[in-house]
């Protein structure tokens, strides 16, 4: 869960920076790549939680001991 965090909070502050490298050249000219690094963290964190907690949810699941399977031993 601490890592799904970090990724949220390093979301969250690259796109801090670029708003902020945007309003600081405040040429709509230059800064037309910059717009573009609002979608690429964006893209990170849903696929940081396809493959991160949505991952590890459905298949790092231990295998349970039924009664039957423990008293066969």
């Amino acid at each position: 869960m601490i890592w799904w965090l970090r990724c949220v909070l390093a979301v969250i502050v690259t796109q801090l920076l670029v708003f902020l490298a945007i309003l600081f050249i405040d040429d709509p000219m230059k800064s037309e790549e910059l717009n573009l690094w609002f979608k690429l963290p964006l893209a990170t964190v849903v696929l940081w939680f396809i493959f991160g907690p949505m991952w590890v949810l459905l298949f790092n699941r231990s295998p349970r001991e039924t009664k039957d399977s423990s008293q066969n031993r």
